[in-house]
């Protein structure tokens, strides 16, 4: 999976976009998810707690389009617990400390919840959009944020 537009950071629980690091397990509750076709997005919502800056982003969405693997495991609670990629053959395995990209097509992207739950997709490309919760279109991946 090519990710168009961010990186995964090497804690495991957030990402950078844009030169910022956003913190998807303390700064951000997860809100849904949103699947159409082959594109699956993912949303979160900035916290309001005293520890959270206002300069991040309210909206936070990732979108992987090309979706060839998908499976939701137990019922997602609103706190990330951990992002990563793992190879196929650890699907359903407890194999904490994904790698922050992958290693070959194969591989695959698992959303983990405190609570237990997983997320598991395997597409093309997946890019991050601060939009106000619009599911980006395939377009959206040849156009950069600014």
């Amino acid at each position: 999976m090519n990710l168009f537009n961010f990186t995964l950071a090497g804690d495991n629980i957030a990402v950078e976009l844009l030169g910022q690091y956003i913190d998807l397990h303390n700064n951000f509750d997860f809100v849904e998810i949103v699947s159409r076709d082959d594109e699956v997005s993912f949303k979160w919502r900035r916290l309001e707690g005293h520890w959270v800056a206002t300069s991040l982003p309210q909206f936070f969405t990732i979108s992987v389009v090309g979706v060839d693997y998908y499976e939701v495991r137990g019922k997602p609670s609103d706190s990330l617990d951990e992002v990563g990629f793992f190879t196929a053959e650890t699907l359903g395995d407890i194999d904490y400390n994904g790698r922050t990209a992958p290693v070959d097509s194969s591989d695959i992207l698992i959303f983990r919840f405190v609570g237990g739950a997983e997320i598991a997709i395997r597409g093309q490309s997946a890019v991050a959009s601060l939009a106000p919760f619009d599911v980006p279109s395939r377009e959206r991946l040849m156009t950069p944020l600014k």
